[in-house]
């Protein structure tokens, strides 16, 4: 009877323990860019990798950014972020079905810009006295989300 108990509790358990939501499983529902900011250099027929100071940004398609992510120790990967033409829906969208939390949010002309976190992603950083890890820009017509910030330009 113990050793049930035992299994019980374990699977409990294991049903409590949430999984890191995937980013690229939500970049692939869009299709644009998606980019890794690595110390790590990898070579793929199905990304671009350029250097930035001690560093490289590794381009594909939203559709291959899973299997490249594959190729990149997590220990080297700073952010990521995808970019897509889309509306203001769409970020709408990617809110809710994150779970963002808004912190901040700031509209300079046409550039939108907010930071919000969710308990979907481990990451985060702290900006200020809130902790963050996404970001999201949209700005004439393209979206940007990051994680945990838009590293590159939006």
């Amino acid at each position: 009877m113990k050793k049930l108990w035992t299994v019980f509790l374990l699977i409990f358990i294991v049903c409590l323990i949430k999984p890191e939501y995937n980013f690229c499983n939500l970049s692939a529902e869009y299709k644009g860019t998606h980019c890794f900011y690595s110390s790590q250099k990898i070579f793929d027929n199905n990304a671009t990798t350029i250097k930035n100071g001690n560093g490289f940004i590794i381009s594909c398609s939203t559709l291959n950014a899973k299997s490249i992510k594959n190729k990149i120790n997590n220990n080297f990967l700073y952010g990521e972020s995808f970019s897509f033409k889309g509306n203001k829906e769409q970020i709408n969208a990617i809110l809710k079905k994150l779970k963002v939390n808004i912190v901040r949010q700031e509209n300079l002309n046409e550039l939108y810009v907010l930071e919000g976190y969710t308990n979907l992603l481990n990451e985060s950083i702290m900006l200020g006295e809130d902790k963050i890890n996404i970001q999201i820009a949209y700005n004439d017509g393209i979206i940007t989300v990051g994680y945990p910030l838009i590293l590159g330009g939006f």
